[in-house]
């Protein structure tokens, strides 16, 4: 996908972020990330499907063994048993490991994978993970 408008980026992020149902406070407080979701969708690297399933095209595939993976699909939302789930093991004073449990649970991913991405696709995953942390 090409360049959209930054209005349009925009768009897309405050329609994930009301589907989420995410609070002011919460969007006051992550500034910093919905703006590198925005950047990401409007250079073309990140797009919202209509199911609110945010798909990245990572900038440096990651090498699983079988083929490389090129995207990266996230859900909208989880429960809280999935959360759990991909936490377990973790220490969770780390935030690394936290943000690589979440994004597991996102995107269906084993941790040992995403562990094997590069810093600037990291940073992406991370931000969209950060909306997942329990508040």
């Amino acid at each position: 996908m090409g360049k959209v408008s930054r209005e349009a980026a925009e768009a897309e992020v405050l329609k994930w972020l009301d589907f989420k149902k995410v609070k002011k406070r919460v969007r006051d407080d992550m500034g910093d990330a919905i703006e590198a979701l925005t950047c990401a969708i409007e250079d073309g690297d990140l797009i919202l499907r209509e199911d609110f399933f945010f798909e990245l095209s990572l900038a440096s595939p990651i090498d699983s063994g079988d083929s490389p993976i090129k995207t990266l699909v996230f859900k909208p939302r989880l429960r809280q048993f999935e959360i759990e789930d991909a936490m377990k093991g973790l220490d969770m004073k780390n935030g690394i490991q936290m943000m690589k449990g979440i994004a597991s649970a996102l995107t269906d991913q084993p941790r040992a994978v995403l562990g094997k991405t590069y810093e600037n696709d990291w940073g992406l995953i991370q931000n969209i993970s950060v909306f997942f942390i329990p508040r």
